[in-house]
């Protein structure tokens, strides 16, 4: 099924393909103003579109009913009805992986090049994974791209550029593909599934997405195995059923106990993936990944497109929670470790080790870093804010947020009638803390999503907060009849 999916929806326009209008926009100029050039080469990973374009390109350049200063292809002549079924004699496939060798080249391009085409304008060779063929084999070619004859066309397709010799570079134009976004990837499932007359469930579609790591064909793929299944619409469980698995929000959680220098939690963690069956491996992999996305954002305020909107929002919280200097003794660390899953026979070691090697420290050393600081950083394009606050601004509706945390904690209230915010700059607000538990409490990662979403719902724009301890402070103790024990701001 994933492989009909994927064939049943090929792009046959340009309007249709996802993810690389920078590519699709000079392709479709080009074809306007009648400015192609011989000899094209598609670099990126594998599974974005480089051969679906290829083939969408020689269509449109043989179409029979296309006007002139238009670029998309009519679908309805016989050149494009032949490129749509991959049948067109005018267009022909060579798969190097296969065919590395010079007597290849010279059999299927070089001496079937020299007769044009029949029917159609151009005569296109799509060498796919280019960068396999042979020396000798690329010297053959390169004589036919230096003095291609006038109806001939070559597309070079390859997910490794640095294997292509210079020489052959610099006869192509090259275009970059990148991968497309988890947003273009859901968008795409969604438009596949509408016209299946088939609903999914968003996070389903982000999970795909993710797992995919980037590759639309195979994010297709996986949504073919969920239809496959012939539940009709697509819920959660069924995707557990079908989808690998993935230890993602796991791993996120082991970060945040290790930021937190929180030990115990993160070795009690390690004995409950192990009892889950958890590959150790893979879970390095998503734990060193995680860690380099903290950093990334640590260091640029940048959110990564290539995560959903719900996962960058808790990677902004966990940069907040440790300094640049923690974040990469973390990665030196588990990368270290990563390394002796393989080599000891008690597969939970390696990362017992690392907790102990990262969590062992005075849990001070996990800098909170100032309002200026993080200022200086900037902030997402989907997180920024007007900086237009005060104190005061915070300060008069400070009351409703007291009340609207009880919706998300029970013991918050508490703990924030024993602070006083001291100074707000619009987007980073500063609280002054009387005891060092409660500031402790208070940045706890549960506790810090809680009163980030207390801070959006009252005040109706993204504000981060910081702590800092004031034994001086002068409040009093709330003595409210339905305030909550002590204790339990605490726990």
């Amino acid at each position: 099924m994933s492989q009909v999916l994927y064939r049943k929806y090929r792009p046959k326009l340009w309007s249709e393909v996802v993810g690389q209008e920078h590519v699709t926009r000079t392709l479709q100029n080009a074809i306007k103003s009648g400015r192609v050039v011989h000899s094209y080469l598609f670099s990126g990973s594998r599974g974005i579109g480089k051969t679906t374009i290829a083939r969408l390109l020689s269509k449109t350049l043989n179409c029979a009913e296309r006007k002139e200063e238009e670029s998309e292809p009519c679908n309805q002549c016989s050149n494009c009805q032949s490129a749509n079924l991959g049948n067109s004699l005018s267009i022909i496939e060579i798969d190097a992986a296969s065919h590395t060798g010079v007597d290849n080249v010279r059999d299927k391009i070089i001496e079937n090049v020299r007769f044009a085409p029949s029917g159609s304008k151009y005569k296109v060779f799509i060498i796919d994974e280019a960068h396999m063929l042979s020396g000798s084999a690329f010297n053959a070619l390169l004589k036919t791209l230096e003095e291609p004859p006038a109806h001939a066309i070559f597309i070079l397709a390859t997910t490794e550029l640095h294997k292509l010799p210079a020489t052959i570079l610099s006869r192509c134009q090259r275009f970059d593909f990148k991968k497309p976004s988890i947003k273009e990837i859901v968008g795409r499932l969604q438009n596949i599934l509408a016209l299946e007359n088939i609903k999914a469930e968003k996070k389903v579609l982000e999970r795909i997405a993710y797992l995919s790591e980037g590759g639309l064909r195979d994010a297709e793929g996986l949504l073919g195995q969920l239809i496959s299944l012939g539940t009709g619409d697509i819920r959660e469980e069924d995707a557990d059923l079908a989808l690998p698995r993935s230890d993602l929000n796991l791993a996120l959680k082991f970060l945040e106990f290790l930021i937190g220098g929180n030990g115990r939690e993160a070795m009690i963690l390690i004995d409950d993936l192990q009892s889950q069956g958890i590959d150790f491996k893979y879970f390095f992999n998503n734990l060193i990944e995680l860690a380099r996305k903290v950093l990334y954002f640590k260091i640029t305020g940048c959110a990564d497109e290539f995560l959903t909107e719900e996962m960058n929002k808790k990677i902004s919280v966990l940069s907040l929670g440790a300094s640049q200097e923690k974040l990469v003794k973390i990665l030196d660390i588990i990368i270290a470790r990563k390394g002796d899953v393989d080599n000891l026979d008690i597969p939970t070691l390696p990362l017992e080790l690392a907790t102990a090697e990262i969590c062992g420290e005075p849990h001070n050393v996990i800098a909170r870093p100032s309002a200026e600081a993080i200022s200086s950083i900037g902030e997402p394009s989907s997180m920024k804010a007007e900086q237009t606050g005060d104190l005061k601004e915070i300060t008069d509706k400070w009351p409703e947020v007291l009340e609207k945390i009880k919706n998300y904690n029970h013991s918050l209230p508490f703990v924030l009638k024993m602070s006083q915010p001291i100074s707000f700059d619009g987007k980073n607000l500063v609280l002054a803390i009387k005891f060092k538990l409660h500031k402790e409490k208070l940045e706890d990662a549960k506790s810090r999503i809680a009163l980030t979403e207390a801070l959006k719902s009252v005040y109706n724009k993204d504000i981060q907060f910081l702590t800092e301890v004031n034994e001086a402070l002068d409040i009093a103790l709330p003595q409210d009849s339905d305030e909550v024990d002590v204790s339990q701001a605490f726990s």
